[in-house]
C-alpha cells in the first residue's frame, strides 16, 4: 500500500510539473522528421502485455507515415491516449490506426469499452476529472492524463476529438499536420535513423521491478 501510494504521488507530481511547464510557455516544441508508425507500433508494444493481462486485442494499423514535429510530445499523447482506452476497456479490444485526410496525419485509437456521455465528453479533458471514480482509487490515474493531451496537442499544432456513445466504446482522434514536409524527404531521413539490427542480436534485461520487466 506505501508502494502504490508514492508511486501514485510521483505520477501526480509528476503530471502538476508537466502542466506547469506547458501553461509557463517552458515546453518548446522541436521539430524533426520521424516515422509515427514506428513510433506508434513501439508504443503499441509497450502495451501488448498489458493489453493481454486483461484479456483485450491490442489491434494496429500503421502504413507508413513521415510527419516533421515533437516526436516526443506525439508519442506522449499516444501513450496516453492507449493507456486510457486500456485503463477503461474491460473486454473487446483496442484498434490504433493511421490515416492521411487533407494532407494531415491522423491518429485514432478505438475502443469498445464502456464509451462516455455526451454531456462528459468535454470534461474529461478538464484537470483531475474522471468519471466512474469518485473514490478517488489512485490506482486509476488521477485525472490529468487527458488535460495534458489536449495542451500539448495544441502545442504543436493539432487537434483532438472525440466520439463516444454510451455502451458502445469511444475512438479519439489526434490530426498532426505536416504529413509530408520537404517535398517527400522524410523517407530518406527516416531510413538513415533506423538501421536493422544484426541478425543473430541478443538483448537481455535484468531487473527486479516487475512493471520495468
Amino acid at each position: 500500500n506505501i508502494h502504490q501510494t508514492v508511486r501514485s504521488l510521483g505520477h501526480l507530481l509528476g503530471g502538476l510539473l508537466d502542466l506547469s511547464r506547458l501553461s509557463t510557455g517552458y515546453l518548446v516544441p522541436e521539430r524533426r522528421v520521424f516515422a509515427l508508425d514506428i513510433e506508434c507500433a513501439r508504443i503499441c508494444g509497450e502495451f501488448d502485455s498489458l493489453a493481454r493481462a486483461k484479456g483485450l486485442s491490442l489491434r494496429s494499423h500503421l502504413p507508413s507515415t513521415p510527419i516533421c514535429g515533437d516526436q516526443m510530445m506525439v508519442g506522449r499523447i499516444a501513450r496516453n491516449l492507449i493507456d486510457n482506452a486500456i485503463k477503461y476497456t474491460d473486454q473487446g479490444e483496442v484498434s490504433v490506426s493511421l490515416s492521411r485526410v487533407e494532407g494531415r496525419a491522423v491518429l485514432s485509437v478505438a475502443d469498445t469499452g464502456k464509451g462516455i456521455a455526451h454531456d462528459e465528453q468535454q470534461r474529461i479533458f478538464e484537470e483531475f476529472y474522471q468519471i466512474d471514480n469518485p473514490g478517488r482509487d489512485r490506482s486509476k490515474g488521477v485525472g490529468l492524463g487527458l488535460a495534458l493531451v489536449q495542451r500539448m496537442a495544441e502545442l504543436i499544432g493539432a487537434s483532438i476529438s472525440l466520439s463516444s456513445e454510451p455502451g458502445r466504446g469511444s475512438c479519439f482522434t489526434l490530426a498532426l499536420p505536416d504529413i509530408t514536409p520537404d517535398g517527400g524527404s522524410a523517407s530518406t531521413v527516416i531510413a538513415s535513423q533506423h538501421s536493422p539490427m544484426p541478425v543473430g542480436t541478443r538483448i537481455y534485461l535484468v531487473d527486479d521491478e516487475q512493471d520495468i520487466r
